[in-house]
């Protein structure tokens, strides 16, 4: 029952941060369907599946502590804006310090703005010194984003996003990830055969 009131809480509070930004609203809920399809696509046990599902709801609740003007912005954010919103996943570990939630879902949370070559933060990881749970976050998070609209931007097409996806395995994203992501999606096949007609 306890179980159960917290996974309700989770829910809850992931509903809380979506609403927070119209644009966001179901955010959350599906970058946590999307990895944890991902986790299960690399065959990652139950429990990592768990962890990467739980973490996806919560991964933004810092954006709590941003300000609304800075998160419906439609131009460019300044330097300083683009510091708070930064310093989100630091927020985020704050605030869920107390929860009575594995310590991998609150490193997913916290490492899923770090890219794989070392040039995400907070803490600038590269590679796998980034717990895979928050590489895993990362790419469902961005693929979420992408194919969203939001104040500053139209949403892309699923094409568009994964072709940005390609682009970025590597460099900001796992490649290992990156394929999985795509046979999620059903991008995979289309996908080799446009690279081998290129």
């Amino acid at each position: 029952a306890l179980e159960d009131a917290i996974v309700g809480m989770v829910r809850s509070l992931g509903q809380a941060i979506d609403a927070k930004d119209g644009y966001t609203r179901g955010h959350s809920e599906r970058v946590a369907r999307f990895a944890k399809e991902t986790a299960l696509r690399m065959g990652l046990d139950s429990e990592t599946r768990g962890v990467v599902e739980c973490a996806g709801r919560l991964h933004d609740v810092g954006k709590i502590g941003i300000a609304d003007a800075i998160l419906g912005k439609t131009q460019r954010l300044t330097q300083d804006e683009w510091r708070q919103v930064k310093k989100h996943p630091v927020t985020s570990i704050r605030i869920l310090a107390p929860a009575s939630m594995s310590e991998a879902a609150k490193a997913a949370v916290f490492y899923h703005h770090e890219r794989f070559d070392g040039k995400g933060y907070p803490q600038g990881l590269s590679g796998e010194s980034i717990p895979v749970e928050g590489r895993i976050l990362a790419v469902a998070d961005a693929y979420e984003a992408m194919t969203s609209n939001r104040p500053y931007r139209r949403a892309l097409s699923k094409a568009e996003a994964v072709v940005e996806l390609r682009r970025g395995a590597g460099t900001q994203f796992d490649p290992a990830v990156v394929e999985a992501f795509l046979k999620v999606i059903g991008e995979s096949e289309p996908m080799a055969m446009e690279s081998a007609a290129s």
